[in-house]
């Protein structure tokens, strides 16, 4: 949040990030901030931009209906490998398409991985996936 009140200029204590008290804030003396809190510019536009910061960190809506398997294929011995995953989420790894029924039935575990994450967005948006 702190990056983000820099770069957007946003009040540290309407960002929660300083102690709220009469006097000037810090931020604003020292220039970290854009007048907000000593009413300069309105809250509003405090929160629009906020918003906008904040969005960048929104993770991607999953652009299937459900489940995909990512395969990767060795070309020297042409052995496959299975990646499943349902929104941003892998749900296990097969050697073949018989084995997707067996992790497709184990509960899902809705962890999402920062890294993982990056990887699978890359890896869908920017391939022609059949």
């Amino acid at each position: 949040m702190q990056i983000i009140s820099d770069e957007y200029k946003l009040c540290y204590q309407l960002c929660g990030l300083e102690k709220v008290s009469n006097r000037a804030y810090v931020s604003h003396r020292l220039k970290k901030c854009d007048g907000y809190c000593v009413g300069k510019k309105s809250a509003l536009i405090h929160n629009v931009k906020m918003l906008e910061g904040l969005s960048r960190l929104a993770l991607k809506t999953w652009p299937y209906r459900g489940p995909l398997a990512l395969i990767e294929k060795c070309r020297h011995n042409y052995i496959e490998k299975h990646l499943l995953i349902d929104n941003w989420c892998i749900l296990g790894t097969a050697d073949s398409a018989e084995e997707y029924v067996e992790i497709l039935n184990k509960p899902p575990s809705p962890e999402i991985d920062r890294d993982i994450y990056k990887y699978l967005v890359s890896a869908i948006f920017s391939k022609n996936l059949q």
